[in-house]
């Protein structure tokens, strides 16, 4: 608590735009990944990687500018070896960790898994539909993985994207996900899919009316706060696709794996310097973490509430 009082005119000087205070950090650790989601980019971008004593530095860099959180994702973090030294590393800085995996190579990790604060499992949808949409075998992991979780004490989150497929025949594999999250006893983090420039076939994308439905048929769930850790504000504000204050690069920012940063993933990347600046100020994105922390740094009192519920 003293060392967010002594930040608080950084914290003033961020919420006008004059200076960026990285409170969160989404590491994308790496873009190779075992699978080849068909609406994701990140597989298909080359990038060099930094060294193992180069990231570390920089964690510790932000660690000084005020990072609390750090989210390892990419790509598939576990193609990382030395995932294991950096999750130490983040956990001796004293951050919240995040991973994003689909499972790869999960039950070969447990001493790592044991160490993340926050395991997100990416599902979409029954085994033809999670294949369809990630790869041949990627429905069979998940499921390895949630029952290896479960036999070792382990509570993941199941991170869903909503999609044309998974909203098909009545909401079949929203259903299947939803019922996989009860029966586990997990949590599910939705997310539209999102709009990149790069994806080659746009044909799962959902119209304006049809994302609206598929929201409120989440909504109207009589078991909503059980199994969906997304706040009703968020789920809101995916339905109504409305404009709203973007605080990326202002408390939070993307590490990308060559080292530079951008305010979000779809923002262009730049240079790390003495002083970070971003010129971010409204957006209509679809990305489910933006969305939950513009909500709460704009005093939205059941935003904080759900999260407080959810991962604290």
């Amino acid at each position: 608590m003293l060392g967010l009082i002594r930040m608080f005119p950084k914290i003033m000087k961020a919420y006008s735009g004059k200076e960026c205070i990285p409170l969160r950090v989404s590491h994308l650790i790496t873009n190779r990944c075992n699978r080849k989601c068909v609406y994701c980019p990140v597989f298909r971008r080359k990038s060099r990687e930094l060294k193992t004593d180069e990231i570390k530095d920089l964690m510790s860099e932000f660690k000084k500018r005020g990072t609390v959180s750090w989210g390892f994702t990419g790509g598939e973090p576990f193609i990382r070896e030395d995932i294991g030294e950096l999750v130490d590393h983040a956990k001796n800085l004293s951050f919240h960790i995040s991973l994003n995996t689909n499972g790869f190579m999960f039950r070969e990790n447990l001493d790592i898994l044991k160490k993340i604060d926050l395991i997100t499992l990416s599902l979409d949808g029954d085994k033809g539909i999670n294949d369809k949409l990630r790869g041949k075998g990627s429905y069979s992991d998940i499921i390895s993985a949630l029952n290896f979780s479960k036999e070792n004490q382990i509570e993941p989150i199941i991170f869903l994207v909503i999609s044309k497929p998974n909203t098909e025949n009545e909401y079949q594999g929203l259903r299947h996900v939803l019922d996989l999250a009860r029966k586990f006893s997990v949590k599910i983090n939705i997310q539209p899919v999102d709009y990149y420039d790069d994806i080659p076939n746009k044909k799962f994308y959902l119209s304006k009316k049809e994302l609206s439905d598929a929201i409120d048929f989440i909504l109207n769930l009589d078991d909503l706060n059980d199994v969906i850790s997304t706040s009703k504000a968020t789920l809101s504000h995916f339905r109504e696709q409305k404009e709203f204050e973007c605080f990326a690069g202002r408390f939070f920012i993307v590490l990308h794996p060559d080292g530079k940063i951008s305010p979000c993933v779809f923002k262009q990347k730049k240079e790390l310097t003495d002083k970070i600046k971003f010129d971010v100020k409204k957006c209509k994105c679809q990305t489910n973490c933006i969305h939950e922390y513009n909500l709460l740094f704009n005093w939205n009192i059941p935003v904080l509430i759900n999260l407080m519920r959810n991962y604290v």
